[in-house]
């Protein structure tokens, strides 16, 4: 699963999120998933490309990078790459 969010608004808190870091993410249906991040990267947007997985035990998060820039349409992203955990709860 890809999500895209603004660096300065809904992702802001990517600034601060490092590897081990525990996201919960909840779906329409109500449903909660509970990811592990693995880690984040900047990647270049004309060269870079993202491998998503087919069985979709990974979440991966793209904002615009630098965060605190002034200057618009830089060309890199931040990139973060978490793992799918069980639910303790009974939850997906």
């Amino acid at each position: 699963m890809i999500l895209t969010g603004h660096r300065d608004t809904h992702f802001q808190f990517l600034e601060r999120l490092h590897g081990g870091k525990t996201l919960l993410l909840q779906t329409r249906t109500g449903l909660w998933h509970r990811f592990t991040v693995r880690d984040g990267q900047i990647v270049d947007s004309r060269t870079a490309s993202i491998d998503t997985d087919k069985d979709g035990r990974h979440l991966i998060l793209v904002t615009c990078y630098p965060f605190r820039t002034l200057t618009p349409n830089q060309p890199f992203r931040y990139v973060v790459t978490a793992d799918r955990e069980p639910m303790t709860d009974g939850a997906a």
